[in-house]
């Protein structure tokens, strides 16, 4: 099954908490053995890269997509695609551990000391359980499936 919904406006704040507007739509589909969503950001500023990867103005779009449409739902089946003049690229969302397991998300710490490492089931990971952000340092080409669901 693949389900691909219409172009909808996204009004969020920007990092300087000024208004801004992006076009995103969401798409559906079964890779085999689940069902994955993509969240294809287009008509959307180009995304500026700095030393800490893709724009902050990015993630601030992508929380509030994540937010409005993805509370509860895993985040390691959503791909996040950045439409820009350059190309369509995707983005792996990624997040900050330490964030997660203070907000008191299901988290095992293992070690002592600075030999200290959490422990997260990528499942307990879901929309509204921390910020996320897209990760441009691994920025890569659409998947043949992601292309296909875009499509």
């Amino acid at each position: 099954m693949t389900y691909q919904g219409s172009f909808n406006d996204l009004i969020y704040a920007k990092n300087d908490r000024t208004p801004s507007v992006a076009r995103y739509r969401i798409a559906c589909f079964d890779d085999g053995a689940d069902m994955r969503a993509v969240i294809h950001l287009a008509h959307f500023a180009n995304p500026v890269l700095s030393s800490q990867g893709i724009d902050a103005d990015t993630d601030a779009a992508l929380n509030k997509i994540i937010d409005i449409h993805f509370g509860g739902v895993r985040i390691d089946h959503v791909h996040l695609v950045v439409e820009a003049v350059d190309g369509m690229f995707e983005y792996p969302i990624d997040f900050d551990a330490n964030e997660f397991h203070r907000r008191g998300n299901p988290a095992t710490l293992q070690g002592s000391g600075k030999s200290q490492a959490l422990s997260i089931d990528s499942k307990d990971v879901v929309g509204g359980s921390v910020s996320f952000f897209a990760s441009s340092v691994k920025r890569h080409a659409l998947s043949a499936a992601v292309e296909n669901a875009l499509r």
